[in-house]
């Protein structure tokens, strides 16, 4: 079990190990609900998360965890993600299955495509 552990941590840091930059990024691959699964905070300490954030190509976000079932409007500049209601993200590296994000306060968001169960 801890090998699998290890080799999950290992693939999370071998994708997103660079920031991706605005002709790097295939912003399609945003277009769609990603399950937002922990939280790692600059010192270190981590919190598991579990809310879906759908992104639609209309400009809105649909966000939805235990309490709270809402939408945004939403733009794309570059790599940034700029919200009505949340503040603004940057997007480190995008794939078909993980999304890695950056809040202002330094706090990096790991989220996998489709919905939370």
């Amino acid at each position: 079990m801890q090998k699998m552990n290890l080799l999950g941590l290992s693939t999370w840091v071998f994708l997103f190990a660079v920031p991706a930059s605005a002709d790097e990024l295939d912003i399609n691959k945003i277009y769609s609900p990603w399950c937002y699964t922990e939280m790692e905070y600059k010192d270190g300490d981590r919190s598991k998360e579990k809310a879906t954030y759908t992104f639609f190509k209309d400009n809105t976000l649909h966000f939805k965890d235990f309490i709270w079932d809402t939408t945004s409007s939403y733009e794309i500049q570059g790599t940034k993600i700029k919200t009505e209601k949340w503040g603004n993200y940057n997007i480190q590296a995008i794939s078909d299955e993980k999304m890695v994000l950056t809040v202002s306060n330094g706090a990096i968001m790991y989220l996998n495509k489709g919905k939370c169960s």
